[in-house]
This record gives C-alpha cells, sequence and structure tokens, in this order.
C-alpha cells in the first residue's frame, strides 16, 4: 500500500483517535500490499517484508499496527495474506509460507507451524500466488494450477475426498489459467481465454454455477462472461470483465440476498481490478480511483460513513491508488505517492484512510 494524504497531516493508524494529529510515519514504499484475516503485509521495492495489524501470523506474535519486518532471511517478491497464514513468492517464482499450519496450508509437507517464510515442498516454480482462509494456490508459468490446505469442501480442486493436503496437488481438469483467487472456503480462476471457473464450498452460490451443489473441480461460472480479473472472498465472488464491468455472485455484499450466476453491479464505473473481503467488495478504476461496496459496520468502505451502501462508493481523500487489498473487515492500498494507508477495523475501526507507511 503507498499513498500521500490529500490533507496536510500523514497519520499513522494508532492515531485514529485523532487524525489531525501528525504523527512520523516509517519510512519505506511498499510494491505491494495483501490484506487478510486482521493484518496485513507488504514487500518493499528492496523486497523486503513487513507485516501489521492485529493477528500477525506468528512473525512476533505481538500486535503492531507498525509495518513489523517478518524475518527469516527469504527476499519475496510478492505476498498474499489469508486467515491465520500467508504466503509469498521469490523473484525466481519459488513459493514460501508462513504463520499456522493447521490443515497443511504451508505446503511444507508438514503440519507444523512457521513464524517464518517455510520453502513450499515440491519445487514448483509459480507466477502467482493466493493464500485463502484455511489453503493456498498457485499457478506455474505454463498456467497450471495447484493448491494445498485444507480440502473439506473441495477448495483444493483436485477432485479427492481428502481431508487434506500439506503438499500442493493439481487441480483437475487440465485447465490453463492465468489468474488465480483463493476465497475462504472456494477457488476461482480466470483461464488464458477470459473464462471463469470456481470450485469448493457452494452453500451460497459462491462458484456462480447456477447451484448451490460443493464442486470438488472447476466448473464453468454460467453467463459466458470474459473476465479479465477475478477476486474469491467469504461468501460471494466478483469479476471484473474485458469491459470494466463488475459482476458479483454468491451472497450479495451487506444483504442476505443470494445469487448463483453472476449479476451486474449496477454502475456507470468501469474497472481494472477488484478485490473481495468478508462482506465488501474494492476496485481500482482506470483513473486509479479506488470505490468499495458492501458492510462497512468497521469504516472498510473508507467514504467517512460507517453506513454501508450496494453501490460503489468513492474512497475518501486520496485520489489515485497503484495497488488496493480488501481484508475480512479493513482495506489497505499504495497511492500515486508511495504512502501506504488503510482503513477499517485493522485502522481502529476508521472510517477514512490513515497512514501506515511511506517514503523518506
Amino acid at each position: 500500500m503507498k499513498h500521500v494524504a490529500i490533507g496536510t497531516v500523514l497519520c499513522l493508524a494508532a492515531c485514529a483517535s485523532d487524525p489531525t494529529t501528525p504523527e512520523p510515519l516509517p519510512n519505506m514504499v511498499f510494491a505491494t500490499v495483501s490484506s487478510g484475516y486482521g493484518y496485513s503485509c507488504g514487500v518493499t521495492v528492496g523486497g523486503t517484508t513487513y507485516c501489521w495489524g492485529n493477528q500477525l501470523p506468528n512473525v512476533t506474535g505481538i500486535p503492531s499496527r507498525i509495518p513489523t519486518p517478518l524475518g527469516g532471511g527469504v527476499s519475496l517478491h510478492l505476498v498474499s495474506v489469508g486467515s491465520t497464514h500467508a504466503c509469498g513468492l521469490t523473484a525466481a517464482g519459488a513459493a514460501y509460507c508462513w504463520g499456522s499450519n493447521l490443515q497443511g496450508r504451508l505446503g511444507d509437507s508438514g503440519y507444523t507451524d512457521s513464524p517464518t517464510p517455510a520453502a513450499v515442498s515440491g519445487g514448483l516454480q509459480f507466477d502467482a500466488l493466493s493464500a485463502g482462509g484455511t489453503h493456498t494456490c498457485g499457478l506455474t508459468p505454463n498456467g497450471a494450477a495447484y493448491c494445498w490446505g485444507w480440502d473439506f469442501y473441495g477448495a483444493l480442486g483436485d477432485s479427492s475426498s481428502l481431508y487434506d493436503s500439506p503438499v500442493p496437488v493439481p487441480v483437475a481438469g487440465s485447465l490453463t489459467f492465468r489468474s488465480i483467487a483463493a476465497g475462504t472456503v472456494h477457488t476461482c480462476g480466470i483461464t488464458t481465454s477470459g473464462a471463469a471457473y470456481c470450485w469448493g464450498h457452494n452453500d451460497l452460490g459462491r462458484l456462480g454455477d447456477n447451484s448451490t451443489q460443493e464442486r470438488r473441480y472447476p466448473v464453468p461460472v454460467a453467463g459466458g462472461l470474459t473476465f479479465m480479473a477475478i477476486a474469491a472472498g467469504n461468501q460471494f465472488t466478483c469479476g471484473i470483465t474485458i469491459a470494466g464491468a463488475a459482476y458479483c455472485w454468491g451472497r450479495k455484499q451487506g444483504s442476505l440476498t443470494i445469487d448463483s450466476t453472476p449479476v451486474l453491479v449496477p454502475t456507470g464505473l468501469t474497472f481494472t481490478s477488484v478485490s473481495s473481503g468478508n462482506v465488501h467488495v474494492c476496485g481500482l478504476t482506470p483513473a486509479a480511483a479506488a470505490y468499495c461496496w458492501g458492510t462497512n459496520t468497521d469504516g472498510q468502505l473508507g467514504n467517512g460513513s460507517l453506513v454501508g451502501d450496494s453501490m460503489p462508493q468513492l474512497v475518501s481523500r486520496i485520489q489515485a491508488f497503484k495497488v488496493l487489498s480488501s481484508g475480512i473487515a479493513h482495506t489497505c492500498g499504495v497511492s500515486g505517492g508511495d504512502t501506504t494507508y488503510c482503513w477499517g477495523a485493522l485502522a481502529g475501526s476508521s472510517n477514512l484512510p490513515l497512514a501506515i507507511a511511506g517514503p523518506p
């Protein structure tokens, strides 16, 4: 996350009670950030990983709203945060995970927690990685999908009836993917042709296949839409078509409505990316403006309110973002000015973006 305040003040999340009080920011610029279950992590432009929040995944064991170095001596290129674990890739494509290893979600062939990055077994090279609630999935350079961790609802997509897998297993179907997104209990991906497929738990229609039937292998999302981005949340999935239109399916954000096929988000906006949290969604427009919609009880929409909205709401104060990532009840982003901001539960339930770190 990176950004510069639109006002005259940069403020750490710790000063949420008085956002007009200036506080010194840690001098660091993040190239990428990822938000999860009560915490976020980011990788600096120099390849150092930091995490911050209320539930750091065994980094220090102590909650911290100031970025804390991960340790372990591994230089990462990107990071993806799940619930109680996180994973990252080196520049060479080697996968590492750390935190809780319940159900084998670290993929290191064991079940022992690791406070520092542990190498994922199998020696596979990955171009993309996504950590979900209790599992992780990655894409190899040739577009093959592999997943590891909890498989009770079929989120690994390998067609098996195993309870879990502590090592990467290939997703069934021999599909070639260009992106993948692991949710809490399901997974989705976009093939090289732009078709969306999902697998796993489907009680709320989060797979978008016009059913509520559990799928242990990839099934096509109904509607024949062509997608360029997809994000799997807790109870729903959202995707962006090649025309920039946002569609969501599953439990509608902030309501009890269930849609088992993609439903257009009724707005005249176009988006280039999307990120799904628990009951809220955020996206970036071609002009890099951030919009969020859904439940807003913790201020995760960042619009200065605590009232939810099914229509995308412009995030206040910050004019442009490079990166945006939705967690369970918070959102973080990196601005065009290279300052990292968070809002929602992670930022003391602030309903406005608060600076976490920035350039010297």
